[in-house]
């Protein structure tokens, strides 16, 4: 995972606006794009 899509998986973390499982499912979306580009 590059340092860029670190810190947008971060900025979408600490969303307060956001449901837990919307967040789960953008983070495992964007760990599988990055295990993909590897």
């Amino acid at each position: 995972m590059n340092s860029k899509e670190f810190n947008e998986m971060i900025v979408f973390l600490m969303m307060p606006n956001v449901p837990m499982e919307n967040r789960v499912a953008q983070n495992n979306e964007i760990l599988n794009k990055s295990a993909q580009s590897e």
